[in-house]
């Protein structure tokens, strides 16, 4: 038999205030106990004994949601708790994915529609690498340790997805592109030792040689951390185009977000130093700050929350005080879902951290019992 859990680390975990270890106590338990276990150490409590025939009892109907509207504010704590050992008795809170919400609005969220299905990392698209010779290659196709020959340029994909370049010579006007679609990513290492992580529903062209000019462009999300590159004693340069903006670096790590579903094209610093052009404006900025270029191409220098920017990169999405539009949007590039928020109204901020990997019909639970108020068909999600 396994060990029993404690009912008060439970709730800690839940709230999103556990302790390192108490989170580790928990995520143990679901992989130690296969539900027929105890849940909390004082078993035959009355709190206890609801709990678990109640987990039982939303276990057989498949975690089907109750009709009855959820008031944000006047949640009981014993109605608050049997949904959340439910969802732990069904695995809906797995290995790592811790998460909360913290909303500062009350309101009614009535369910409607089932929610989708759970996958995070549907097929129906796949990541492709572009050569040099317009030859096309699926990269979930390829298999690991393999090598793809294009010339003298060698790329092998390791057991941990990674694609990595090696380059002997100069290729001059030779590029390969990368596309990756909804619901992946994947981390690329270019043949001057440069690291692309690059984001869902994104896209990179770079040069496969050992190349002077390091010219980039890219469509979507990338985090860089550039080598630096010498050449008859001098450091060369590394630019990345996004659109009509232009980062010139020597050697730093930085992140650049130009989704054309986005407010603007956002460059930001995390160590050494960018310069960023576009159109007549060159402007230089320094760690921790953020250039952002709007559509009429207004430059602006700000200093944003780091970690809510780097947060993709790490394996989860974070937002303070962000609506349910920017929650979703960002939502839908990583499980391959459609918004449509032509109807949305106010609803006020939500504070959510969601790790990669968590179920989706998770985080549609989450959120429709924080106040969310959306209903699904098919693959696409209406926010009201």
């Amino acid at each position: 038999m396994g060990k029993a859990l404690n009912m008060a680390v439970l709730e800690r975990y839940l709230d999103g205030t556990a302790t390192m270890e108490e989170i580790q106590q928990v995520e143990d338990w679901l992989h130690e106990n296969d539900g027929d276990e105890p849940l909390f150490k004082d078993e035959q409590s009355p709190d206890a004994i609801i709990l678990r025939e109640e987990a039982k009892t939303m276990l057989l109907n498949r975690l089907e949601l109750p009709d009855e509207p959820v008031t944000r504010t006047h949640v009981r704590r014993l109605t608050y708790l049997r949904r959340a050992a439910a969802a732990i008795t069904v695995g809906l809170l797995i290995t790592s994915l811790l998460w909360y919400f913290q909303d500062k609005r009350t309101q009614t969220s009535p369910q409607k529609n089932k929610i989708l299905a759970d996958n995070p990392y549907a097929d129906n698209e796949k990541a492709w690498l572009y050569l040099s010779d317009n030859r096309r290659i699926a990269l979930d196709a390829v298999p690991v340790n393999a090598v793809v020959a294009d010339g003298n340029t060698r790329i092998t994909k390791t057991a941990s997805d990674e694609i990595v370049y090696t380059a002997t010579d100069e290729r001059k006007n030779s590029f390969h592109k990368i596309s990756v679609p909804k619901a992946a990513h994947y981390k690329v290492v270019l043949a001057d030792g440069s690291k692309v992580w690059v984001n869902a529903m994104s896209t990179i062209r770079f040069p496969v040689g050992v190349v002077a000019a390091r010219q980039v462009t890219i469509t979507g999300e990338a985090y860089f951390e550039v080598a630096k590159q010498m050449i008859a004693g001098k450091r060369q340069p590394f630019t990345v185009q996004a659109g009509a903006v232009k980062v010139e670096v020597l050697g730093t790590h930085f992140n650049v977000n130009a989704y054309e579903d986005e407010s603007g094209i956002k460059t930001t610093l995390l160590e050494g130093s960018v310069h960023v052009k576009v159109n007549n404006e060159n402007r230089r900025i320094r760690p921790g700050e953020q250039a952002s270029v709007n559509a009429a191409g207004k430059l602006k220098v700000t200093q944003p929350d780091l970690e809510l920017v780097m947060a993709w990169q790490k394996g989860y999405l974070q937002f303070n005080d962000a609506s349910i539009v920017e929650v979703f949007r960002q939502v839908s590039r990583w499980y391959d879902v459609e918004i449509e928020a032509d109807g949305a109204t106010d609803q006020g901020t939500f504070h959510v951290k969601i790790h990669r990997g968590m179920k989706l019909s998770a985080i549609l639970s989450g959120l429709k019992a924080n106040g969310a108020r959306f209903h699904t068909v098919g693959k696409k999600i209406f926010i009201e």
